[in-house]
């Protein structure tokens, strides 16, 4: 949203010219200074937390001295640009205010979502330091949780103004702590039947009692960032999840009623076609095992402040998928102004490299999760040789594009028919037989899962 902030901003300060616009939030608080100094527009930035650093500077009004607001970068009246130290991070949260909900249309919003949920923040930061996110470097790798006594009052709040049971808990890592998880559960439990929430957290934080807990507790989805079926990447990220692990708990998730979405990262500047293959045969074997999964599928944009960053910013382009699916409204004067300045617009960039083309992934992208409702097409594609998987899949995307409809925000589409008729066509052309349909008659696929892929581990 950041292109739009600044434009709006901008478009803001011409007519209020008195005003002082304030951004804040991940991007401004890494980028603080280059925004102040490239945008005229924007008077200060809140880096970091902003509870009392926004209430210090609304106490500064009256005389615009904000010399001793720690947490701030501002433009002085003689325009020289001053950053004031960090602000400690709060060792508290449970002395957050909660959410105003008054001041929301929440009407509105149920226009667009009927089925809206209501977002809880749970806690802030990570511990853990993979190279691609930019959480850790915002939050200094200092995690924290509000306390479980705090968030059932702020859930009986939000239901009382809200009338809202459903609920997202905001937090990276949301089960780090096993007991708390466990002692948050039982509390819900004992509020309200009715209440249903979704999380995020790592794979290898829970396990089935854990899931088990949670599941009865209202949870009905959860979302893993599981971002490469190799190992090799896996220790280049920082992730290091134990893939082997990483399936069976995806199942148990399953198995308890849980819908599971699973992110990946695709196209990073140092994956191999070997390495894409064993992301590919790692999500296969999910679908083969009929668990019904959601993906998000990235392809790898650098965030400013992190490692990857840092490693590869000297050779990026610009994705035009990227700025396609996430800004809906594109325009051609936002377009020239992601071009004018990649430092600050480096998440719509994607970093070269991978042995793989953007045209490549896109068409991995896009059929991905059409052919995770046809296990035949399934068992063909995992007949392929491990050298012909990705090229298989791109053949096969070429033969059924027609049948495949194209959405203004890169969301696709399908005809079942015609996809099915196209799909079988082809996998009869590459077997030189006819190739019918019958789920009855479909192969059963086993896996070592004590070793996914043979891979060595460390």
């Amino acid at each position: 949203t950041l292109p739009f902030v600044l434009k709006l901003a901008h478009q803001y300060k011409t007519t209020h010219s008195q005003c002082l616009v304030m951004l804040g939030g991940p991007q401004a608080t890494l980028l603080h200074r280059r925004i102040i100094e490239r945008h005229s527009y924007i008077d200060m930035v809140c880096r970091g937390e902003g509870e009392i650093t926004l209430l210090e500077c609304l106490g500064c009004l009256e005389n615009l001295d904000f010399r001793h607001v720690c947490g701030l970068s501002y433009r002085s009246a003689n325009g020289e640009i001053r950053c004031n130290p960090d602000r400690d991070l709060m060792e508290n949260l449970d002395e957050c205010p909660f959410p105003a909900y008054d001041l929301i249309d929440l009407d509105s919003y149920r226009k667009l979502y009927p089925e809206i949920s209501v977002p809880i923040e749970a806690g802030r930061g990570c511990p853990f330091n993979c190279c691609y996110c930019s959480t850790s470097v915002v939050w200094r790798r200092k995690f924290r949780l509000k306390s479980v006594v705090r968030l059932i009052e702020e859930i009986k709040d939000a239901i009382k103004q809200t009338g809202i049971k459903k609920f997202r808990f905001i937090h990276d890592h949301l089960a780090f702590d096993g007991k708390w998880i466990i002692s948050l559960c039982q509390a819900l439990k004992e509020l309200d039947d009715d209440i249903v929430w979704s999380c995020d957290t790592r794979v290898d934080a829970v396990s089935s009692e854990i899931l088990e807990e949670m599941a009865a507790a209202g949870c009905k989805a959860i979302f893993y960032g599981i971002e490469t079926g190799s190992y090799k990447l896996q220790k280049e990220f920082g992730k290091n999840i134990d893939l082997d692990q990483a399936v069976t708990i995806i199942r148990e998730s399953c198995k308890h009623g849980l819908q599971v979405t699973l992110s990946f990262i695709l196209g990073y500047p140092t994956e191999t076609q070997k390495d894409l293959t064993l992301t590919l045969q790692f999500i296969f074997l999910l679908f083969v095992m009929r668990l019904k999964i959601g993906l998000v599928l990235n392809i790898f944009n650098p965030e400013f402040g992190t490692r990857s960053y840092d490693d590869f910013h000297d050779d990026m382009s610009l994705n035009m998928h990227t700025l396609s699916s996430d800004l809906p409204f594109l325009t051609p004067e936002i377009e020239d102004f992601i071009h004018s300045d990649r430092e600050l617009f480096s998440h719509f960039y994607n970093a070269n490299g991978s042995q793989c083309s953007m045209q490549i992934l896109l068409k991995i992208i896009t059929l991905l999760p059409i052919i995770q409702n046809f296990q035949s097409v399934l068992y063909f594609l995992l007949d392929r040789e491990d050298d012909k998987l990705i090229s298989s899949i791109c053949e096969l995307f070429n033969h059924t594009e027609e049948t495949i409809r194209f959405h203004p925000s890169c969301r696709s589409h399908y005809e079942v028919e015609k996809f099915v008729s196209s799909a079988f066509e082809f996998i009869a052309i590459q077997d030189g037989r006819p190739y019918s349909f019958n789920v009855d008659q479909e192969r059963v696929v086993a896996r070592d899962l004590t070793n996914f892929n043979g891979q060595e581990k460390s």
